[in-house]
């Protein structure tokens, strides 16, 4: 599992790493010439981003996508000490999405739930679904191992890997990258450009 955010990081490990980084945005970075903004130089907002633990497909060694499984007990310790990290950062969230896997709404429960890191108790923890795993499409739940010997690896890695190919009614990598853009720009930006906190997972 791991968390990313851009300045300091820390790093823990038990069979695998947590790193937790913070992203410091400048608002004036991302308005247009058109539509000039003036901030005051303080007005720095912060993005936190949380992937999730280790699922029962990990476990398997299977494409996941949008197939809706659980976290492992392992899973679930990531988590966990996700929500340790940020509780020693003394991070406090002012706005929460998830994504509507279960995966990741569980990573996101037990993270807040360890760090109590949301400023209060009256802030949803917002679902969309731009934030979603790729969708492998007739690939999900099949072996990484065995579709790599079927494919080739050059095969393997173009299909799943490039920009502008996909699995058979799966999604590009440009798409993926489309929507995630979209939802950072909708949702992320107005937070970080009024100087608050998010994490996103």
């Amino acid at each position: 599992m791991k968390t990313r955010n851009l300045d300091d990081q820390v790093e823990s490990t038990d069979n695998g790493s947590i790193k937790v980084t913070t992203k410091f945005h400048d608002a004036a970075t991302t308005t247009s010439a058109a539509s000039p903004k003036e901030f005051n130089a303080e007005q720095l907002g912060r993005v936190y981003f949380i992937g999730h633990g280790e699922s029962t497909s990990n476990e398997r060694n299977l494409f996941a996508g949008v197939l809706d499984v659980d976290l492992t007990s392992f899973g679930r310790l990531q988590a966990r000490r996700a929500g340790v990290d940020l509780k020693k950062k003394g991070t406090k969230f002012d706005a929460v999405y998830v994504s509507q896997m279960r995966r990741a709404r569980q990573t996101c429960e037990i993270a807040l739930a360890e760090s109590q890191a949301v400023k209060s108790p009256d802030t949803p923890v917002q679902i969309d679904h731009r934030i979603s795993e790729t969708s492998f499409g007739i690939f999900a739940g099949r072996n990484l191992n065995l579709l790599r010997l079927a494919l080739g690896y050059e095969g393997f890695e173009e299909m799943l890997h490039s920009h502008n190919e996909a699995p058979p009614a799966g999604e590009k990598i440009a798409q993926v990258y489309s929507r995630a853009a979209r939802f950072y720009e909708d949702k992320i930006v107005p937070h970080l450009e009024r100087g608050e906190t998010v994490l996103v997972v």
